[in-house]
């Protein structure tokens, strides 16, 4: 971890997260500041995409009914807005009363407007 946080301060990046995975497909993100301050960890599943996904990262805004998850964007220094959104955003919901497996999810929406297939399954939080 030691070494990762060294090479993020290096590249100018303000935070670091690690993905862990279980059979090749991520389980675990777990998000530290540079002071190697675990700031939030989250259990997941993900829905890729062999798509090219048309995201452009320094225009990402988040838009987020999850109160629990609005620490997502102070980790990953994107920008909350309350305003609709016609592009290049995450949306944050909880999901369906129905999905038992999952808490909430990220879906991913691109510079053309379009909810792109791949999205984060926040199953929990975990608690530090």
């Amino acid at each position: 971890l030691r070494d990762l946080l060294i090479k993020a301060k290096q590249l100018g990046h303000d935070s670091l997260v690690l993905v862990y995975q279980i059979k090749g497909n991520p389980s675990k993100l777990t998000f530290y500041d540079l002071e190697a301050n675990e700031k939030l960890a989250l259990l997941v599943s993900v829905n890729t995409t062999n798509e090219r996904l048309h995201i452009i990262p320094k225009d990402l805004k988040i838009r987020s009914t999850v109160r629990e998850l609005d620490v997502l964007a102070e980790v990953l220094g994107i920008e909350v807005t309350t305003e609709p959104q016609d592009s290049n955003y995450i949306r944050i919901s909880y999901a369906d009363y129905d999905d038992e497996k999952n808490f909430a999810i990220l879906y991913f929406v691109n510079k053309k407007g379009e909810q792109i297939d791949f999205q984060i399954n926040v199953k929990k939080i975990v608690e530090n």
